[in-house]
């Protein structure tokens, strides 16, 4: 069975930023050009999941906290 999987790519001044392969069906996709961030939300993996959607940000360094 093939799926199609969709690999965005976060491109900035012409230059490749990042590179974002998103396996499942993409429901919505924000953009932060300032902190390179980039936020989405995608249906569960597999149909035993609990959470119907999944929410993710790439480009957040893990483990790191803004206190504003």
């Amino acid at each position: 069975m093939f799926v199609y999987a969709p690999i965005f790519y976060i491109i900035h001044d012409h230059f490749r930023v990042g590179e974002v392969n998103i396996p499942n069906e993409c429901y919505s996709l924000q953009w932060n050009p300032r902190a390179y961030l980039l936020a989405y939300a995608t249906a569960p993996q597999n149909e035993r999941d609990r959470d119907p959607i999944t929410f993710r940000v790439f480009g957040y360094p893990a483990g790191s906290r803004r206190d504003d």
